[in-house]
């Protein structure tokens, strides 16, 4: 192997090891209590939606019951992108793992097209890490945020005899 195509290896190897760091982000997120906080928000969500009854006046009251809508709507979009980025990143794994066997094996010989393909791969997980990582912080404040109002939601829905 040329001093060229060990460099254009190198830099694969230093990709999937971003690819290795984006999926250790995304396993943090514990996507089966994402599943079941949602699951809960749901519920009480369609509830409300279904039952008529009074708001109460209590500014407090309105402004959790306002937040609790707000974590139920992020909630549905985040675990929708969740399979989406879990599918991009693997995506980008294998093309990298494919592209390094082929440099390896000779099969892909001409540098400018394995500079584009690296550089393709390269642009592909920064739009992948600039999407994952503000959508893992808007996850973690709105886990926060319905750990703040989901009592107060419960307790009115209980006052409504359910």
């Amino acid at each position: 192997m040329n001093k060229e195509t060990k460099v254009k290896i190198d830099k694969i190897d230093s990709l999937l090891t971003q690819v290795d760091s984006l999926n250790l982000e995304l396993k943090k997120v514990k996507i089966d209590s994402l599943k079941l906080v949602y699951s809960v928000t749901k519920k009480n969500i369609d509830f409300f939606r279904s039952t008529k009854f009074d708001m109460p006046e209590d500014k407090s009251f309105m402004k959790d019951f306002g937040a609790y809508g707000l974590v139920d709507k992020n909630l549905k979009r985040l675990l929708k992108n969740y399979k989406k980025m879990s599918e991009e990143i693997k995506y980008s794994q294998n093309q990298l793992i494919n592209l390094r066997h082929d440099i390896k094996k000779e099969l892909l010989t001409n540098h400018d097209t394995i500079n584009r393909y690296i550089l393709d791969e390269e642009t592909a997980l920064n739009d992948i890490r600039l999407k994952l990582l503000p959508k893992i912080k808007l996850l973690n404040r709105q886990l926060t945020l319905y750990n703040k109002v989901h009592k107060s939601v419960e307790d009115f829905k209980k006052s409504l005899g359910n």
